[in-house]
């Protein structure tokens, strides 16, 4: 499903806009034209409800939608000039006129920003441009906004035509035309073909989030096992290939998703219908499996969801810490902190993380975590012949044989379980002691 977006810009830059959507998959757009900043209003109330993203060319625009409706829910966003781009229109104006100064180049973005040339092209500016935009724009008003457009024309024209300058550099696309009739020596300051594409891409991923956060999110951490532990060669070795594979196929179950690189592999926001139905019902990891197929290496999968996107994100993260833990398995965290997993065989433990104060007793008395008590309850439902092994326990919670003897003594010594009998598997070694838990049980002392 391709994204749908509007793009607001002037006839000028209609060409170049288009260009640079070209460079851009997986969209669908409408250009609107407007000749001056008072079409900008009458331009977005024309554009459909459906359409949720809107790229526009330059800040005043912007800021005039986005104080004229500062809750409409839409992403609007502005591509205006890259430090690179800016850094080249002077390299190629420098060339033109070997002979020009800084002083006879009136360039109106700076001076809206308070830098001066000099500094600027000589790295002497710390200005950064996000934040001096915002300030720039926070006290105008939209009738503010809208009349600086044609104080910026005024002063072009004086300045030219009061022979102070020998080039004018603008960054508003809509005085470029009115300029050049009047005689003025004036350029436009055209941001990168990759800038506006970064841009448009930003929108997109914007507007993605915001449909996720309409519905309930859900986020996978996927990283190499013991990632932290590699050589760091080694370990951005694997992060490359993981990310690699990450991009050919999380489509397959999810076209929306979106991925993003973490310090020791990668986020993908989804949403919890896509989660459901790459682990068939939450249950089988898909990714756990492909992943196993096609790398040389173990990989963790940790899914979280949540009402909110920061929810969905937290338990992510502890499900993350859950399959690292346990050697690089799946788990998931979902809305009612119940933990899930391991999810490789289609039959993962269902765990509340929520302790009850029994469950906070037992943990205190044996030295267990609170979570690995409640494993235990969860590992009770479904017994093999009304006991417990310490293989059983092991394969259940995908943890070692000699760690499941370990909780099972610390539960005996404590009074949560009881053994009541032997069973010998093998004609050799010691036979296999028979254990009934007693957390919660009238038989518990």
């Amino acid at each position: 499903m391709k994204s749908e977006l509007a793009v607001i810009a002037t006839v000028f830059l209609k060409d170049y806009v288009i260009e640079a959507m070209q460079g851009i998959e997986g969209i669908s757009y409408n250009l609107y034209f407007y000749k001056d900043f008072a079409e900008v209003l009458d331009i977005y109330r024309s554009i459909p409800e459906s359409v949720r993203g809107v790229l526009v060319s330059g800040g005043h625009p912007e800021y005039i939608i986005k104080k004229a409706y500062p809750n409409d829910g839409r992403v609007v966003k502005a591509f205006i000039n890259d430090t690179a781009a800016i850094y080249k229109q002077f390299l190629g104006l420098f060339r033109e006129y070997p002979n020009l100064t800084t002083h006879r180049i009136y360039v109106d973005i700076f001076e809206m920003i308070k830098i001066e040339i000099d500094d600027f092209l000589y790295g002497e500016s710390d200005v950064e441009w996000n934040s001096a935009r915002e300030k720039y724009f926070h006290d105008l008003s939209v009738e503010e906004i809208i009349a600086a457009e044609r104080e910026l024309y005024e002063k072009h024209l004086r300045l030219w035509q009061e022979n102070r300058v020998d080039v004018c550099l603008t960054r508003f696309s809509s005085l470029v035309g009115p300029l050049e009739e009047m005689g003025v020596n004036v350029r436009f300051m055209y941001p990168s073909v990759d800038y506006i594409q970064m841009v448009c891409r930003e929108v997109i991923s914007q507007m993605k989030i915001i449909a996720l956060q309409a519905n309930q999110p859900g986020i996978i951490l996927i990283a190499p096992w013991n990632c932290t532990k590699s050589r760091k060669r080694l370990a951005q070795s694997m992060i490359d290939l993981l990310g690699k594979w990450l991009r050919e196929h999380i489509q397959t179950f999810d076209p929306e998703a979106i991925i993003a690189p973490t310090a020791f592999g990668y986020e993908v926001t989804s949403s919890r219908h896509a989660v459901e139905m790459s682990t068939e019902g939450l249950k089988k990891c898909w990714l756990q499996s492909s992943l196993k197929k096609d790398m040389d290496f173990p990989v963790s999968v940790g899914y979280g969801l949540g009402v909110t996107l920061a929810q969905a994100r937290l338990n992510a993260m502890d499900a993350s810490r859950e399959a690292m833990l346990r050697g690089g398995e799946s788990y998931l965290i979902n809305e009612k902190d119940q933990l899930i997993g391991p999810m490789e065989n289609g039959n993962p433990l269902v765990v509340s993380r929520k302790a009850s104060p029994m469950i906070r007793e037992v943990s205190s008395k044996t030295g267990l975590s609170s979570l690995t008590v409640q494993k235990f309850l969860s590992v009770m439902e479904d017994p093999e012949d009304g006991y417990i092994t310490s293989q059983y326990l092991a394969r259940k919670l995908s943890i070692t044989r000699r760690s499941a003897n370990r909780f099972l003594s610390a539960l005996l010594e404590n009074g949560h379980a009881e053994i009541i009998g032997m069973r010998r598997t093998t004609t050799k070694g010691r036979p296999e002691r028979l254990y009934r838990l007693l957390i919660g049980t009238e038989s518990q002392n």
